[in-house]
């Protein structure tokens, strides 16, 4: 798979929505103010449950975050990444 380069705003707002397990409808909802389309939050989710930083549970239709996510959001807290590469 091909890196890409995420931007951290929008990583952190996902990794925070589920922290308290999130809808796709519901993350919709939190992003609408940046007028993301709807294939752009696909493959920010796609990437990161990817790379282990969120899992999708399909039985109740949610994302939760993972201890790898609890890890990349203390981080760009703490530092002030504004783009997180995924390799």
């Amino acid at each position: 798979m091909k890196s890409s380069k995420l931007e951290a705003e929008l990583v952190e707002i996902i990794l925070e929505a589920s922290a308290n397990e999130t809808t796709f409808s519901e993350l919709r909802y939190l992003l609408s103010y940046a007028s993301l389309p709807h294939h752009t939050l696909k493959k920010y989710l796609f990437f990161l449950i990817e790379y282990n930083l969120i899992c999708y549970e399909g039985r109740d239709k949610v994302f939760v975050i993972t201890k790898d996510g609890w890890n990349v959001l203390s981080t760009t807290a703490r530092t002030g990444i504004k783009k997180i590469a995924l390799e």
